[in-house]
């Protein structure tokens, strides 16, 4: 895991709770104590893979997606927990954006003000390698079209270079695509809706079931 035990900062616990109905926040807060355990305060990274990831999700993406929801050593919290799943599936373009950032700034050992070329480099070489693809990834293209002839960039500068380029890489592709026009024959449901509506189901099957579906479009 990289270096980083800050917490994140692309979203608020309140605006995070904002965003959920009071009966989902209910049913999510009790999820996440049945999977947490004997203490119930904190999830530890391997509960994290498995009871709120499905199983398809590469260990190595898992535990960036962990560590970018606020997850630490120590595990993560459930406020941590919620705002970063609320980004995931509820977040706008700037939030998707940090949280890729915070994502790609854990995965490496300097501090959390650049990211690196060669670490960047690593990252793609480690979707590519790793997650499905349906095309090939031009990883010198991408190195080339971010960062120049330099070594490493700004987020502003990251961030200016995605919003043309949401597709550069497997999980901003995932996270940033438009989906709003494309048509399917079933609706897939929403981190929230499939937790508010699946009644018969164990909150341990739950998590899956919804994250499933989240992750579907590019772990499945």
């Amino acid at each position: 895991m990289g270096a980083k035990d800050s917490k994140p900062s692309f979203i608020s616990y309140d605006d995070a709770a904002k965003r959920v109905s009071d009966n989902e926040l209910r049913r999510i807060r009790e999820a996440f104590k049945r999977c947490a355990g004997a203490n119930g305060s904190t999830l530890s990274l391997e509960a994290f893979v498995h009871e709120v990831l499905c199983d398809g999700v590469p260990f190595e993406v898992a535990e960036w997606l962990y560590q970018a929801c606020g997850g630490t050593k120590r595990g993560i919290t459930f406020k941590d927990l919620l705002c970063g799943v609320v980004v995931l599936t509820k977040g706008n373009i700037e939030e998707k954006i940090k949280f890729l950032w915070t994502l790609y700034v854990n995965n490496q050992s300097e501090n959390g003000t650049y990211i690196y070329k060669k670490d960047f480099a690593k990252a793609i070489h480690l979707e590519n390698t790793s997650l499905p693809v349906t095309e090939a990834h031009r990883t010198v293209e991408i190195l080339t079209g971010l960062f120049g002839s330099g070594e490493r960039v700004t987020f502003d500068q990251f961030r200016s270079w995605l919003l043309i380029h949401k597709d550069a890489t497997v999980l901003s592709k995932w996270l940033l695509y438009d989906r709003s026009h494309v048509v399917h024959d079933l609706e897939t449901p929403t981190f929230y809706q499939s937790l508010a509506g699946v009644t018969h189901l164990e909150e341990r099957v739950s998590w899956q079931y919804i994250i499933f579906h989240l992750l579907e479009p590019i772990f499945i």
